[in-house]
């Protein structure tokens, strides 16, 4: 067995499953594992965690994040777009996931797509827990608590809530619901912050938590 090039006997190794196991955990958070390309992505769900988040302020840390959560979960299924979908129609997959993870930076809270997904994890009553950036510069485009909850009251935001109107109507008529209305923002902030919000870190040993 070779691992980045360096012989691997099975007398060197107490427990081959174990080993294997520990191998398969460092080889995905270095980036060095790749899939063969006859296996494919499951696309279906049902998931266990939605990740919500903005390319240009989350594309890398939702990839950790998701490395994190297997490492310390090997059987939970996580959704992210550029493994299951992709293309601005990930919203749908809420409808059979357990949770949503929301990664609240700057473009999150501007970007349609976001604000669709946290507007249909509202209206499907999927349970939404905030993780927070804390470089607050434009390179992360982090928001502390207070700074979320004022964006999610502010008259911009609202806007934003406002546009999505169209598309809750045509909800209503998929789902047989009439009179579905788009939530105002105080529901979209109680349950961004219905549980105590998650501080992401850069610093691995503060990652498997």
């Amino acid at each position: 067995l070779y691992l980045d090039g360096v012989e691997v006997t099975l007398r060197s190794l107490p427990s081959l499953s174990q080993s294997l196991e520990a191998a398969y955990a460092h080889y995905i958070r270095e980036g060095k594992l790749r899939l063969p390309s006859c296996v494919t992505p499951p696309t279906a769900g049902p998931f266990h965690i939605f990740l919500s988040h903005n390319w240009k302020h989350g594309q890398s840390e939702m990839r950790i994040v998701k490395n994190r959560l297997r490492e310390m979960l090997p059987d939970v299924s996580v959704f992210l777009d550029v493994d299951n979908l992709g293309g601005g129609s990930d919203h749908t997959h809420l409808d059979v996931t357990d949770v949503c993870l929301c990664f609240c930076t700057q473009r999150w809270f501007t970007s349609p797509p976001c604000v669709r997904e946290v507007v249909r994890a509202v209206l499907r009553k999927v349970p939404c827990v905030a993780l927070l950036e804390p470089d607050t510069t434009d390179v992360h485009g982090g928001h502390t608590e207070a700074e979320c909850r004022a964006i999610l009251r502010s008259d911009k935001y609202a806007v934003k809530l406002k546009q999505m109107e169209p598309a809750v109507a045509d909800w209503a008529t998929e789902w047989g619901i009439p009179g579905l209305a788009v939530p105002i923002a105080k529901e979209i902030e109680d349950a961004l912050f219905a549980h105590p919000p998650i501080v992401w870190y850069r610093l691995a040993a503060f990652q498997d938590v």
